[in-house]
């Protein structure tokens, strides 16, 4: 991620935040974690200390050609108690927490003391990934995965360990929603490929889904459901389905088809 130091010249700028995203408070996680870690290691310690005694033993009593039987469990112990520690001491360091102020004209990514500045208008790919947890056949909770790309190049990836991400997301959509669609509207009505993820839009020749070609004529119907986009295709039972994670700016494909739908009616 490109970050710099924010300066005076970066804050003249609305200075009123519609929005505010900070990370999420896990101390306990991390407590625990760290606990674990330490245990870990004392069991470690133990092996060892119980290893060396009971070898030692055994070497008084039936010389050194006992060695590696008695004492590779308690080695393999120590080794893999190790192991555990450090796996556990390193998740149990925080991470760095994450700040997102949002403002009428973009966003400023906060991580410690660097600040990056994100504008809608400089935004060009958005692609939200949405996972329902249900319970007894009722959604109990939604986690989110957002990765949202810049006209440079560089990539942000969010998830729900920021506080307010289901806000931050509908902000974003309505923020970059004009923009993205004229740009898209105006490559539509030039004839040219428009690439939306695993899928490109041709306003005359149709869908090209990998290597797959369904023309317009050939849909009857598109439809979502849930965390899918299907597109049903003339004298085959099943609909053609691909997962909405998989695409980008969803918003303004479907836009983009609605559009095309018309211009077929039109014509007729």
């Amino acid at each position: 991620m490109l970050t710099h130091q924010i300066s005076t010249q970066d804050n003249q700028q609305p200075t009123r935040v519609i929005l505010r995203l900070q990370s999420k408070t896990h101390k306990t996680g991390y407590t625990l974690l760290f606990v674990l870690s330490i245990l870990s290691l004392f069991l470690g310690f133990a092996a060892l200390y119980f290893g060396i005694t009971a070898t030692i033993n055994a070497i008084e009593k039936f010389g050194p050609a006992i060695f590696w039987n008695v004492s590779k469990g308690y080695l393999l112990s120590a080794i893999l108690s190790g192991l555990l520690f450090i796996i556990l001491f390193v998740l149990s360091i925080p991470k760095q927490d994450l700040q997102i102020d949002v403002y009428e004209d973009g966003f400023i990514l906060y991580k410690g003391k660097q600040a990056n500045q994100w504008y809608w208008s400089s935004i060009n790919k958005i692609k939200i990934k949405v996972a329902r947890q249900r319970i007894l056949k009722k959604e109990a909770r939604r986690s989110y995965k957002v990765l949202i790309s810049r006209n440079d190049d560089i990539q942000l990836k969010l998830n729900d360990s920021l506080e307010n991400i289901d806000n931050f997301i509908r902000i974003l959509r309505d923020k970059t929603y004009s923009t993205l669609l004229r740009q898209a509207r105006s490559a539509f009505n030039a004839e040219e490929y428009i690439n939306f993820g695993r899928l490109l839009i041709h306003q005359q020749q149709g869908l090209l889904i990998g290597r797959k070609h369904i023309p317009w004529e050939h849909i009857e119907h598109i439809a979502i459901k849930k965390v899918l986009i299907s597109f049903k295709i003339q004298d085959r039972k099943r609909a053609y389905k691909l997962p909405l994670h998989q695409l980008e700016n969803i918003d303004i494909l479907l836009a983009l088809i609605e559009t095309r739908k018309r211009i077929s009616q039109s014509d007729r």
